[in-house]
C-alpha cells in the first residue's frame, strides 16, 4: 500500500517543491522514483533476511523496518530536493524488504507448513489488496485535503503498524516436544497398555508416511512423533555442518528455484498492466481517468477473494499445492494470449478486456500462496535432515529474503517487458509474450514443486492433522512443570 500511496501524486511534488518544470524531466524523475523503490527491495531482502536469521529476535528487525518506513515518510513528506526524495523512496525500499522477509518467516515460524498455506494465503491477498488500495486511497485523500491528508493518514498507519509490532509475542520458545513426550513417558512407565498404543501410533504412522511419497514436507504426526523417538541433539551436533551443507547450495534445491522463478513471474503479472492499461483503455476505449483507474479492481479483486481459498485447501488437500499453482498458471496463460481480441471500441470488447483481467487475477491467486508456502517447507525439510546447520534460528527468513528479491525483479521486469513489446510490436504482441511466459511457468511447477513429478505418487485424500496438538503440549508441559 505504501509504494503505491505516493505514487499519484510524486509528478505534483516534482513539479511543486523541486521546481522542474519540462514535462520530459519530470517523467524521467519520476520513472527514477518508482524505480529506486524496486531496487531497495531487491537489494535488502537478502541482507534482512540474513540479519533476522542472525538476530537475537525476529522483532528488532521487523522493528527496524518500520522505522524505516517512519524515515521514508518523513523524507517524502518534507523533502524539498531530488536528493531527499530519492533517499525517502530507497528508506521505503528497504522497509519494505525488511517487513516482508521478515513478516513472511514470523508467519512460517507461528504455523509451520501444518497451517502455513492458510496463512500465505491471506498475505498474498493482502498484497493484492495493498496494491490497489494505495493509489485509490491516495487519490481520494490528495482530492480532500491535499499531500497533507495524505501524510496524516500515513503516520497513523504506522504508529499502529509499530504498536502492534511491539505488542506482538514471536519470540516465546514452544516446549521441547522430545523432552517433554520423553519425560511424560517416563512419568507413566507402569502403564504397559498406554506404552503399547503409543507405540502402535508410532508404527503407524510411520507406515502411512513411507506409503505416500508426494514430496509432501508439512509437520505431519508421524514425523514429530518420530522426532520424538531420536536422541537429543547435543551442542556439538548442533554446532557442527555436515559436509557440502551450506545456504547457498540450499539456494540451487530444483523446488527453491522453481519456486523463486514462479514468484518472479507472478511479481512481473502483477505490475505488467501498470506502464501499458491505463494508456490502452484511454486511447482505445476512450475512457476518462477515472475508468482507467477502477479497471484495475477486475484485476486485483479476484486475486483478493481467490487466495484465501487458495491456502485453505492448500493445508487440507494432499498435491493440491502443485495443482493450484499449475492451474493459477494454465489460466492466466491462455487470458493474455486472448488480449489481442480486445482491441477495438466496441462494448463487446471492452467487457472481454474485464473478463480477461479477472481470469489473469484467479490466476495469480492460485498460484501466489503455493509459491509462498513451498520456500518455508523447503527450507524446514533442509533444517531436519541437518539439524543446526544454518545457525540456531534456521534459515527461513534468508530464504524469504530471496524470494522477496525475486518479486522485486519481477515488479521491474513487469512494467518495462510489457511497455517495450507493446511499444514496439502492439498490444497482441504484448499479450503473447506474457502467456507463453506463464504456460512454460506452469509446466515448470507441475514438474517440480513439491518434489519431482515422476518420482512422487499424488494423492488428493485430506492431510493428517497432527496426533500431538497444541493442547496436549499445554498438559504435558504443567504435569511436567
Amino acid at each position: 500500500m505504501f509504494f503505491g500511496l505516493i505514487v499519484p501524486f510524486l509528478p505534483n511534488l516534482l513539479k511543486d517543491r523541486v521546481g522542474l518544470v519540462d514535462d520530459a524531466e519530470i517523467q524521467l524523475w519520476n520513472s527514477v522514483l518508482v524505480g529506486v523503490y524496486g531496487g531497495a527491495v531487491f537489494v535488502g531482502s537478502p541482507i534482512f533476511g540474513w540479519f533476522a536469521d542472525k538476530a537475537t529476535s525476529r522483532k528488532i528487525p521487523l522493528l527496524l523496518g518500520y522505522v524505516s518506513l517512519a524515515a521514508s515518510t518523513v523524507l517524502l513528506h518534507l523533502g524539498n530536493s531530488l536528493g531527499l526524495l530519492v533517499l525517502g523512496r530507497l528508506f521505503q525500499g528497504l522497509s519494505s524488504a525488511c517487513v516482508s522477509s521478515v513478516g513472511f518467516a514470523i508467519l512460517f515460524d507461528a504455523f509451520g507448513t501444518e497451517d502455513a498455506g492458510s496463512a500465505m494465503g491471506w498475505v498474498a491477498a493482502s498484497l493484492d489488496a495493498g496494491g490497489f488500495i494505495g493509489p485509490a486511497l491516495a487519490g481520494i485523500l490528495f482530492n480532500a485535503g491535499g499531500e497533507k491528508a495524505v501524510f496524516i493518514f500515513a503516520y497513523a498507519f504506522i504508529a499502529f503498524d509499530i504498536l502492534l509490532g511491539v505488542l506482538i509475542i514471536i519470540d516465546r520458545r514452544q516446549p521441547d516436544i522430545k523432552l517433554l513426550l520423553s519425560t511424560s513417558s517416563a512419568s507413566s512407565s507402569d502403564s504397559d497398555s498406554d506404552s503399547e498404543d503409543s507405540s502402535t501410533a508410532v508404527a503407524s504412522t510411520n507406515a502411512s508416511d513411507s506409503e505416500d511419497n508426494s514430496g509432501q514436507t508439512g509437520k505431519s504426526s508421524s514425523e514429530k512423533t518420530t522426532a520424538i523417538a531420536e536422541p537429543p541433539l547435543t551442542s556439538t551436533a548442533i554446532a557442527t555442518r555436515p559436509e557440502g551443507v551450506s545456504f547457498r547450495r540450499l539456494m540451487l534445491n530444483p523446488r527453491l528455484l522453481a519456486a523463486f522463478t514462479g514468484w518472479l513471474v507472478v511479481g512481473s503479472f502483477e505490475t505488467a498492466f501498470d506502464s501499458v492499461l491505463p494508456i490502452f483503455v484511454e486511447q482505445t476505449y476512450h475512457w476518462a481517468v477515472i475508468g482507467a483507474g477502477l479497471i484495475f479492481l477486475g484485476f486485483y479483486l479476484p486475486g483478493i477473494i481467490v487466495s484465501p481459498i487458495c491456502g485453505y485447501l492448500m493445508d487440507r488437500i494432499r498435491n493440491s499445492p502443485r495443482i493450484l499453482c499449475f492451474a493459477g498458471f494454465a489460466v492466466s496463460g491462455p487470458a493474455f494470449i486472448l488480449m489481442g481480441l480486445t482491441e477495438g471500441p466496441q462494448v463487446s470488447k471492452q467487457a472481454l478486456l474485464c473478463v480477461l483481467l479477472s481470469l489473469i487475477g484467479i490466476g495469480t491467486g492460485l498460484s501466489g500462496p503455493p509459491l509462498l508456502k513451498e520456500v518455508g517447507t523447503v527450507v524446514e525439510l533442509a533444517e531436519r535432515e541437518n539439524p543446526g546447520a544454518y545457525g540456531p534460528k534456521g534459515a527461513t527468513a534468508r530464504a524469504y529474503g530471496v524470494h522477496n528479491a525475486a518479486f522485486a525483479i519481477g515488479n521491474l521486469i513487469g512494467p518495462v517487458l510489457a511497455g517495450a513489446m507493446k511499444a514496439a510490436f502492439g498490444w497482441t504482441t504484448m499479450g503473447w509474450v506474457f502467456g507463453v511466459m506463464s504456460i512454460v511457468m506452469g509446466a515448470v511447477v507441475v514438474c517440480s514443486l513439491e518434489g519431482w513429478i515422476w518420482n512422487s505418487s499424488m494423492n488428493f485424500s485430506r492431510t493428517r492433522r497432527p496426533i500431538i496438538g497444541s493442547a496436549e503440549i499445554e498438559v504435558v508441559e504443567e504435569a511436567t512443570v
